[in-house]
């Protein structure tokens, strides 16, 4: 695949996504099994309870995807299956159960958006190739709406599924997603640390050993698996890191579209128009604001987000953190 043409197309998408997301009209998410705040964040999702410490360190290091089920989770369980079977039926039909248990949960998106690219893959009737795969899953769930209920979340996810199908040479998929996240950090206006988005990736590689040493210590809770791991990223985050916000961070994946003069003139052009008109992200502010879920009696704005009140007595507290909401709720 070629990644220029996989940046023009979603980032042109980012562009004209909706000012609003469609939410379900319930917040419905997975279910929790460990009472260790990082295990429920990297199995399942939920934040409650991660020290502010690692939710700074994992901003750092750009490992907020490790906290969000997707693919690098679903890698890791056909790892394990492949472990005990090869056969493509079998893998087919357990990517059919994960996607069955996961479709009822909102906030797993991006997982299935994998289970669905993996059913391509490992159906036993036709042997598709990676790049129809990438494009029969990406046409199916933005029919059904996934873009609609998520631009931010769904675009990220292409992007980088398509730089992991770009290329098989490993220095230059390292390159490439080095590139991305400084292009990623001009975009949303945050700083940009080269040392820690190295470190991140190289976290990235080791994450889907990871889950599985989560899975066992859920089993088995007096495995301190959890507890190395938030002490290696600690240690790690201590070492200086040399952050700072650069703009012009945009037009490094110019480079990549040297070799035709139609593609270059037209990303630089789309660089600019993300930062020089009220089209790029940090013009429109709260572009991926949304309505929070509904059955509310009273509503009230504040920062990021909104506070509502149910006639139940619930009292809830809804802030959208980057692509996702989070809620807190009491009586």
């Amino acid at each position: 695949m070629v990644f220029r043409y996989l940046l023009l197309i979603f980032f042109a998408l980012l562009i004209i996504a909706p000012g609003k997301k469609q939410y379900f009209s319930a917040y419905n998410p997975l279910p929790t099994l460990s009472n260790k705040p990082l295990i429920n964040a990297y199995l399942f999702g939920s934040k409650k309870g991660v020290s502010r410490d690692l939710l700074k360190v994992h901003q750092a290091f750009n490992l907020q995807h490790l906290m969000t089920p997707s693919g690098l989770h679903l890698g890791s369980l056909l790892i394990i299956i492949s472990l005990f079977t090869r056969r493509k039926g079998l893998l087919f039909s357990f990517l059919i159960v994960i996607g069955g248990l996961v479709f009822p949960y909102t906030g797993v998106d991006s997982l299935k958006r994998m289970v669905v690219f993996g059913i391509f893959r490992k159906n036993p009737w036709i042997d598709l190739s990676l790049e129809r795969s990438f494009i029969l899953t990406f046409l199916l769930t933005f029919i059904a709406g996934q873009y609609l209920e998520n631009p931010l979340s769904f675009c990220l996810s292409f992007i980088f599924l398509g730089v992991l199908l770009t290329t098989r040479n490993k220095a230059s998929l390292f390159i490439l997603l080095f590139v991305l996240q400084a292009l990623l950090s001009a975009w949303f206006n945050r700083e940009f640390s080269p040392l820690g988005s190295i470190y991140g990736l190289i976290i990235s590689l080791l994450s889907p050993m990871v889950f599985p040493l989560f899975i066992l210590e859920t089993l088995f809770p007096s495995l301190p698996f959890s507890h190395w791991w938030s002490f290696f990223l600690l240690k790690a985050h201590k070492v200086s890191l040399i952050s700072f916000i650069f703009p012009f961070l945009c037009f490094i994946p110019v480079l990549y579209f040297w070799s035709n003069k139609k593609i270059r003139n037209l990303s630089f052009f789309l660089c600019l128009l993300f930062f020089a008109t009220p089209l790029g992200i940090i013009k429109r502010g709260a572009v991926f604001s949304s309505p929070p879920p509904h059955s509310y009696s009273h509503i009230k704005r504040i920062k990021d987000g909104y506070h509502l009140k149910y006639a139940n007595g619930m009292r809830c507290y809804s802030r959208i953190k980057g692509d996702e909401w989070s809620h807190h709720c009491y009586k």
